[in-house]
């Protein structure tokens, strides 16, 4: 005959051991550090070069957190932007993107500094640092909360239809006002002519504008024929 086993597997419907410091039974499963994953929806007007105000779900408080203008209680997610997207402009609000949060060092002694979960900015360049020596620094938004959320965002250049408010010469730049759906949004970037570029195009003209990550600048890629 078989003898019973002193210990019983839990897979066989024995509970598991006694924990007599929390009074209940040991855990099966340490979960470790999650890599949070979450939705969120653009729900303010993208006027910070290094993050955007979200509302959205954060799984590790089980909350949606939501986003009204004014409302000192729905004050909303700020996220930070990829690196290659980090200039004002680039979101529109009602996009919605999956994000989330990045885990690094939390030693002093590398070039990311103790971010921790942060997804930092670096300390002098727009977007990308220069170089390898650059240091990333904390990334905090306007009101100094910690940013811990991040974008997940590495898809197509983000691109729009809008009116020139200035004459754009060759090799120069002027000021776009972005259109959608045959209204102007009242939001205003500075493009870029681009390189194939020989004639003046007038103000007021439709041009396509594009934003170019590794250059961080709005190009015109279309323009009307003069």
């Amino acid at each position: 005959m078989l003898r019973k086993r002193r210990q019983p597997t839990p897979w066989f419907g024995q509970p598991p051991s006694y924990d007599p410091i929390t009074g209940e039974r040991a855990s099966l499963f340490d979960p470790g550090v999650y890599p949070y994953c979450a939705l969120m929806q653009i729900a303010a007007e993208d006027t910070h070069a290094n993050y955007v105000v979200c509302r959205g779900y954060d799984p590790r408080y089980e909350e949606f957190y939501d986003y009204v203008a004014g409302d000192a209680d729905k004050i909303g997610i700020s996220v930070a932007k990829p690196y290659s997207s980090r200039s004002t402009g680039v979101y529109q609000i009602g996009q919605i993107f999956p994000a989330f949060i990045p885990k690094t060092v939390e030693v002093t002694d590398t070039p990311f500094g103790p971010l921790g979960e942060n997804p930092g900015v670096a300390e002098t360049s727009t977007g990308h640092p220069a170089d390898l020596d650059e240091t990333v620094e904390l990334l905090y938004d306007d009101d100094e909360r910690a940013i811990c959320w991040m974008l997940l965002d590495g898809g197509a250049w983000p691109w729009f239809w809008g009116k020139l408010d200035g004459d754009l010469a060759a090799s120069s730049s002027a000021t776009v006002s972005i259109w959608i759906d045959d209204a102007d949004t009242e939001q205003n970037v500075t493009a870029h002519s681009p390189k194939t570029q020989a004639e003046t195009v007038s103000s007021g003209s439709w041009v396509r504008i594009e934003w170019h990550p590794a250059e961080a600048k709005w190009f015109v890629t279309m323009a009307p024929c003069e």
